[in-house]
């Protein structure tokens, strides 16, 4: 009865009705636990829970308490039989689960492990997938040149003909690896590179025709739009993700998918329904156990708040966001935060001035100092993680504050040699910006 109800879980895994699958594998394991102790009952046991961990994720959200407690009985059950064909999924489960509650060590620890597993199965497809988790966790590090070094090897393994991955695993690491490839590229100064890869996902997903790539691909086209600060072209991804993610009811992409939404709303013409849509996708998040990205998130829900004037509140989002960054290790978006709060602290520091013509000059020596140690500290993050697209846009608040400063901006050590790094992505806001900040300075 157990295998029939596996294979009645599985088809429903197939068939995207991930509740049914979760009721029937339940019900399987507990007809299992029934039978006297066996080494046959507990392998049926070992793939009943894999079934039943990758339905919970796909129904309830890859971070939920029950997801790690039925991975974790798997890897129990592993160990009675060694190193097993089965280990991989339940490395895997571990891995995700892991990964996007914010524990980072762990989850590098688990995409370590499934590399030196998928090594000793010399399989590709699983050796592909293997990398894509160590790059998927370095990114969320800040390690983008390692993140980068895993990508490459994706591509290396990654056979498109093998596609047994997307079933099983919920991820292809073709289009996986090149969604986290994307806002890797991006952070370390490819912005155009980026896009290249994020059309390529997104295509990959087409003819593999399942709504969990879809959702991926999606997702990370509008995140690379938000990263590249285009929230026109960040919505039309965020607004298909969303309908996606609630048709298919995705509880994990329904929660990310509004966060990114409710940006682009906010920062295309509609504050108030971003805004909303934003706290709706935080607190689907929390909802779920997700803790991953949580800074960036409400980094976001930040500069949606100063659309409408709510300057202070913005303030206090970005002091929550900067202190779960600092007790998490996801600091992949700390050098923005920080450059974002610098420029914050002087707007906030000009409403404060009684006058329009105050308001033109110098801003207060203490609101001027307090953000220029923000911009500062931002800059050296953006130079430790090599994130050359932080960095620009930190560089050019510092010369900007220093003009209004009435001081020398220094573009030619501060701004400028960033500027001349880049190769690409020249029709970008922040690159637009640097270059007509540094015309100007010629002029001066």
């Amino acid at each position: 009865m157990a295998r029939y109800l596996q294979q009645a879980a599985e088809n429903a895994i197939v068939r995207c009705a991930n509740h049914e699958a979760v009721a029937l594998a339940s019900r399987g394991v507990e007809l299992l636990r029934k039978l006297p102790p066996s080494s046959e009952r507990d392998r049926q046991e070992l793939k009943l829970q894999i079934t039943l961990g990758i339905a919970q994720i796909a129904a309830y959200g890859y971070a939920t308490p029950m997801v790690g407690q039925t991975f974790q009985q798997a890897h129990e059950l592993c160990g009675q039989f060694g190193d097993v064909p089965e280990l991989f999924p339940v490395l895997w489960g571990l891995w995700v689960f892991n990964v996007v509650r914010e524990d980072l060590g762990e989850g590098l620890k688990n995409a370590q492990e499934l590399l030196l597993h998928s090594t000793r199965l010399d399989n590709s497809e699983l050796l592909a997938l293997a990398h894509w988790t160590k790059e998927a966790t370095l990114v969320n590090l800040g390690d983008f040149a390692g993140a980068r070094e895993h990508f490459d090897k994706v591509l290396e393994f990654y056979d498109p003909s093998q596609t047994s991955a997307t079933l099983r695993y919920w991820h292809d690491p073709g289009v996986a690896g090149r969604c986290f490839g994307a806002w890797t590229l991006c952070c370390l100064g490819y912005p155009d590179q980026a896009l290249k890869r994020i059309d390529e996902a997104l295509a990959m997903a087409r003819e593999i025709r399942h709504p969990h790539l879809s959702s991926i691909g999606l997702f990370f086209g509008a995140f690379v739009y938000q990263l590249r600060r285009e929230p026109a072209r960040a919505l039309p991804y965020a607004q298909q993700l969303v309908a996606l993610a609630c048709k298919e009811g995705l509880a994990q992409w329904i929660a990310f998918g509004k966060t990114v939404y409710g940006w682009s709303l906010a920062k295309s013409g509609k504050p108030a329904e971003g805004i909303a849509e934003l706290r709706e996708g935080l607190a689907a998040c929390e909802a779920s156990n997700t803790s991953i990205s949580r800074p960036h998130f409400l980094g976001m829900l930040a500069e949606a708040l100063v659309e409408t004037g709510e300057i202070h509140e913005a303030l206090t989002r970005l002091d929550e966001s900067l202190e779960v960054s600092q007790h998490a290790s996801d600091r992949y978006y700390e050098s923005e935060l920080y450059r974002f709060k610098g420029e914050l602290l002087l707007t906030a520091g000009d409403r404060e001035s009684r006058t329009r013509e105050r308001r033109k000059m110098q801003p207060t020596p203490a609101a001027a100092a307090a953000a220029e140690e923000c911009l500062g500290r931002a800059i050296e993050i953006a130079q430790s993680q090599q994130a050359k697209w932080f960095e620009l846009r930190a560089a050019l608040s510092l010369c900007r504050l220093r003009r209004r400063q009435g001081k020398d901006p220094e573009v030619g050590e501060v701004l400028l040699p960033v500027y001349n790094w880049f190769t690409e992505g020249f029709d970008t806001p922040d690159l637009l910006a640097a270059n007509e900040f540094l015309q100007s300075a010629k002029q001066v």
